[in-house]
């Protein structure tokens, strides 16, 4: 009797099995597009780029190298830079900081119209962080005797 239950049972699960995978022949609501991962990106665009780079005090950084795609320039003593026609995405833009000392910083934005400013915070190489989350030292004490 269990063999018989059993061979019903192995026969409703490949009667199921067979019926569940038909193909679908009805596209009407199939889109059939294929988006690239530039598709999500926007049209290429040029724009200039303006900002400013500082460190955790607010302190303006001089000498820092910013790229932006093939473009680069160097921040003056206020920390101010500006690249040029830049070429970039209607969604995306990113830009590298640069600076001896500091640890490599990158940034992504979406551009807005022809010019878009941004801040960029560099972090020193040597400051210690016990968080993965944080940017900054917490300065606790060591507890370990």
């Amino acid at each position: 009797m269990k063999s018989v239950l059993s061979i019903w049972l192995v026969l409703f699960i490949c009667f199921l099995n067979t019926t569940s995978c038909r193909e679908n022949t009805d596209n009407t609501n199939q889109n059939n597009t294929i988006n690239t991962f530039a598709d999500y990106l926007g049209e290429p665009i040029k724009i200039d780029l303006k900002g400013k780079v500082i460190d955790l005090n607010n302190t303006p950084l001089d000498s820092v190298l910013v790229v932006a795609g093939n473009k680069s320039a160097t921040t003056d003593e206020y920390g101010n830079f500006t690249i040029n026609n830049v070429s970039a995405h209607q969604e995306f833009v990113a830009l590298e900081a640069q600076r001896k000392d500091y640890k490599n910083t990158m940034v992504t934005l979406a551009p807005k119209k022809d010019t878009s400013a941004v801040n960029i915070i560099l972090l020193k190489a040597t400051e210690p962080c016990l968080f993965w989350f944080c940017k900054h030292n917490h300065n606790l004490p060591n507890t370990i005797d």
